[in-house]
């Protein structure tokens, strides 16, 4: 099975790690794992596992963990760090679309970790993860806030009350390079809300948790660095995400750091799977 993400396998692993991004550690494992909650000994689908980063640390909640993952690369490093550590974690390559071979109402719990706004068939995904949970079963996932996907087709753009987005595609479905690894033909896939609801009731589930997170800076002026860094990456794009203003006549403002707080980056939704 082909995936651009095994191009941008070797990448992703050094930007992971072993103990997650900045943005894995502060913000969205804390989130997720809230969410879990006590899975001692619950059979748990990691769905896009990557290489293994969040099964392990659902592994270390003592559930019973299997993990999956579209590309080949990824799978096999997460299989090696198994052999290193074994926590019983069982990995598989194939695609969240089509769970070929993975039995009916097998699990209690499917997590995805910063993954289905990478899936191109979202439908077909949802109804698979309907088809292998049991009745009262969760699926807890993080995606990038549908309002952060917008940014390339908005104006980044400031006044008196501070920065702000002037959104001019939100409701349209659309395809937006990845910002990491753009340069291995890697895309994210932009829905609104509406989509991801419409089509997780479709697949019998009722949406039981959401919590949208903001980026919350405990060091202004520190963080204010580790962001200058990030607009500067961005910037390679010739304002590629803030087309109307320079991203260096704003990095460094404190003014950013409040934007930030302001705006939700990611948001973690549990569905929980209706009884028949």
């Amino acid at each position: 099975m082909k995936s651009n993400w095994d191009k941008a396998a070797s990448n992703y692993v050094d930007i992971i790690g072993e103990t997650g991004s900045h943005s894995q550690r502060t913000y969205i494992t804390p989130a997720m794992l809230e969410m879990v909650g006590n899975i001692k000994d619950k059979k748990v689908l990691d769905l896009g596992c990557g290489e293994g980063y969040f099964s392990r640390k659902v592994a270390e909640l003592g559930a019973e963990v299997t993990g999956i993952d579209i590309s080949a690369e990824l799978v096999k490093i997460a299989k090696e760090k198994e052999k290193r550590k074994s926590l019983g974690i069982k990995y598989h390559n194939l695609s969240s679309e089509s769970l070929d071979g993975i039995k009916d109402s097998s699990f209690d719990l499917i997590v995805s970790n910063m993954v289905l706004h990478n899936v191109k068939n979202l439908e077909a995904t949802f109804a698979e993860c309907s088809r292998v949970l049991k009745n009262n079963g969760r699926l807890i996932f993080v995606i990038i806030h549908p309002l952060v996907d917008t940014m390339k087709m908005a104006s980044f753009d400031n006044d008196l009350q501070g920065l702000f987005v002037k959104l001019r595609i939100y409701g349209k479905q659309c395809t937006v390079p990845h910002r990491t690894h753009w340069n291995k033909g890697v895309v994210l896939y932009h829905r609104p809300f509406q989509y991801y609801f419409n089509h997780l009731f479709k697949s019998g589930f009722s949406i039981s948790k959401f919590d949208e997170i903001s980026l919350k800076h405990r060091s202004p002026m520190a963080e204010a660095s580790l962001l200058s860094r990030l607009l500067m990456r961005l910037n390679v794009f010739g304002k590629f995400f803030f087309p109307d203003k320079s991203v260096k006549s704003i990095i460094g403002n404190e003014t950013v750091l409040e934007f930030w707080e302001q705006m939700p980056s990611f948001v973690a939704i549990e569905a929980t799977k209706n009884s028949k």
